[in-house]
């Protein structure tokens, strides 16, 4: 027997002798042919050997070795074998793989889809043959298991009708989605003139902030805050040498700071330190050269982060000027050495839109791009010029690719963070923060600078604030009629546990939800539209229920999802997840009867969670502390046999009347339930 705590922790507030009025929910190969004694092998041009794969999820690394570090080599790859130069999906990667040592190469294949096997040869252009026989590789799962969906874009949908794909309002500081307060305000003249370009983390509980000194290049401004945010100066970051501009990115890994920053015209350096403030010390010589040619103080890398889709280990993203203009561009690069000192330029193969936003004249100015990674898929935040000549404002907006290479905007209504109403101190430029999206709490935080003038005027004061959504709720679907819906493509049998929904019914219409046979596209029985319970309220994490029972109850085979609403009406569908672990995820229902956020009155509640088909029994904890050190409940035999007059349970459900041996006094409590197995 053994149990799983699923922490979907419910928090209500107990007060005596009033009628209740509800419960707040807060709730996570060599060939050889052998024939007497002889082997016949394949021959190598130009003695390329040690060829090896490392893939990702979306790219792979191949490394080998090639005694003339002159030649070039070419790959070819397909999902069919064998190779071919003929093959429709053969792609011809570049020869740009390690700077410094053209003996043991890498390069990269990129843009592939997870959880596919694909072919590949090593082509020499210099004696024009093949290097090696075909081999193989298979890119990984992205999810590893789990499966989540938030709609950044229709990659899981196989077909759908009226449905619009929304980007939803943020919430400023202290205001709404237009106007808010800053959260650190350094002035112009001060000691951090044109302080700018944060960079944020969350360290174990304490929020750290970098911004970029454009009075003091060689410096970097350090904040720290316990809740993100109110914050608090600490000592500058600095960089021990001629750094140049010390304008980079900051991560946090093995109890190491790492800064990548911009130390001459167009090149940038890595450089740590163990503390946040102080000396960072560079590693090794140049680690990205972007072949820049001009403007010095616009070429950047605003980006990195752990590329968990990918072979590589880090990506990052900035601009640069193209060459022979005056426009800029956004970049991208990889990191194809675990210590972080052998990158490729990814920028001739990074496919931006262009912005379709009705609200102002845009030019083909591609500045910054902020990049990371939710629930699969790269997100981004790209700069748009807004204006004619230098009398212009930097606008962002969001945009999603699952290769990291081609990108869409989402939405093209609104800009995700809006400018301030005119006089505001956000009203002439936004540059968001890295990472694009970090969360605190039951909220998604998106940090930015921004300034109260146009683009180029100078003196202007640079401020620091934030855009906040509910967490998972950046982005939803909304119906444009009574009959709209959603059909995901086919989902393997295995991934039918711990189904979630993330949807606001309260503000329209409501949710059916059917499950197909993937081979028929009709419902299982008990699982169609008119055997489910319809999603009406608002929960970011809704168990959906049939007649049938939950979606472990199907039978056994690959089925699709059938989404629809009930009526017209802005009925916000954010989203779905579910996994192949069969520990069922519990999730609390109600407690007393009653939906989210209210005071019950009732010192014996009556808890109902999911029921799970193959538990024993379950066990229920409530504590007045959220960490349940000293829980004042702890009944950890709960089923039938064991209280037959408090509980009870159907295919769904199980309610369970608290007995009055644990009668609650007037408090603020916390619970949570796991089941025994």
């Amino acid at each position: 027997m053994h149990g799983k705590y699923i922490y979907s922790v419910e928090v209500f507030t107990l007060k005596k002798y009033k009628k209740f009025t509800g419960i707040l929910i807060s709730i996570l190969i060599i060939f050889s042919l052998v024939s007497g004694f002889f082997i016949i092998k394949n021959v190598r041009a130009d003695n390329v050997s040690n060829i090896s794969a490392n893939a990702g999820a979306v790219n792979c690394i191949i490394s080998f070795t090639c005694a003339d570090s002159t030649d070039s080599i070419k790959i070819y790859w397909s999902r069919f074998s064998p190779v071919t130069t003929g093959d429709n999906d053969t792609y011809v990667d570049p020869d740009d793989c390690n700077y410094t040592d053209r003996t043991n190469r890498k390069m990269l294949i990129r843009g592939l889809d997870d959880s596919t096997t694909y072919y590949y040869r090593l082509w020499s252009t210099d004696d024009s043959a093949w290097c090696d026989s075909e081999n193989s590789f298979t890119t990984l799962n992205r999810f590893n298991g789990y499966f989540v969906d938030e709609f950044f874009d229709f990659y899981y949908v196989d077909d759908s009708y009226n449905v619009s794909r929304m980007l939803s309002y943020g919430e400023k500081h202290n205001g709404n989605y237009v106007d808010g307060d800053p959260i650190i305000n350094v002035t112009y003249g001060g000691t951090y003139e044109g302080f700018s370009n944060p960079k944020v983390i969350n360290n174990n509980g304490t929020w750290q902030l970098w911004g970029s000194n454009q009075s003091n290049e060689g410096y970097m401004g350090y904040f720290y805050s316990s809740d993100g945010i109110n914050w608090t100066q600490g000592d500058d970051a600095y960089a021990i040498g001629n750094a140049g501009k010390f304008h980079g990115s900051v991560i946090y890994e093995d109890e190491t700071y790492y800064i990548v920053y911009k130390h001459a015209v167009g090149y940038a350096g890595i450089c740590s330190n163990s503390n946040p403030y102080g000396g960072f010390t560079r590693i090794g010589n140049t680690v990205i050269n972007a072949d820049l040619v001009s403007a010095p103080n616009e070429a950047s890398v605003v980006a990195v982060f752990n590329d968990s889709l990918g072979a590589n280990t880090l990506y990052a993203s900035g601009q640069n000027f193209v060459s022979g203009s005056n426009l800029r561009e956004s970049n991208m690069y990889v990191t194809l050495t675990d210590d972080y000192t052998d990158w490729l330029y990814w920028n001739e193969y990074f496919d931006i839109p262009t912005c379709d936003y009705e609200g102002g004249v845009y030019s083909d100015q591609n500045y910054h791009v902020m990049s990371s990674i939710e629930s699969g898929c790269y997100v981004g935040l790209h700069l748009f010029y807004n204006g004619s000549g230098n009398d212009g404002s930097l606008e962002p907006f969001f945009i999603v690719s699952r290769d990291g290479i081609n990108w869409e905007q989402v939405d093209s209504s609104r800009q995700v963070i809006s400018l301030g109403s005119n006089g505001e101190w956000d009203d002439g430029m936004i540059v968001p923060a890295d990472p694009v999206l970090i969360n605190n709490g039951d909220y998604d935080y998106m940090y930015y600078s921004a300034w109260d003038e146009s683009h180029l005027t100078t003196p202007a004061d640079c401020l620091i604030g934030y855009s906040r959504w509910q967490k998972d709720r950046i982005t939803y679907m909304n119906p444009s009629s009574a009959d709209a819906w959603i059909r995901t493509k086919t989902i393997s049998s295995e991934n039918r546990y711990n189904f979630n929904v993330n949807f606001n019914g309260s503000v329209g219409a409501g949710l059916k939800i059917a499950v197909l046979n993937a081979s028929t596209n009709n419902p299982f029985s008990g699982f169609g539209f008119n055997d489910f319970n319809t999603i009406t309220t608002d929960s970011i994490s809704h168990t959906p229920s049939w007649s049938g029972g939950l979606l472990h109850n199907i039978p056994s085979g690959d089925f699709k999802l059938n989404f629809s609403w009930t009526g017209v009406g802005s009925g916000e569908f954010y989203g779905y997840s579910m996994d192949s672990n069969s520990s069922v995820n519990i999730q609390f229902i109600s407690i007393n009867g009653q939906g989210n956020g209210l005071t019950i009155y009732d010192s014996t509640p009556v808890f109902n969670w999911t029921f799970i088909n193959n538990a024993s029994m379950y066990q229920l904890q409530i504590d007045d502390d959220s960490d349940f050190s000293s829980p004042v409940v702890n009944i950890s035999n709960i089923n039938l046999f064991n209280f037959p007059v408090h509980y009870s349970a159907n295919t769904t459900r199980v309610s369970f009347e608290l007995p009055s041996a644990y009668s609650l006094s007037e408090n603020y409590y916390y619970c949570r339930v796991q089941a025994l197995i």
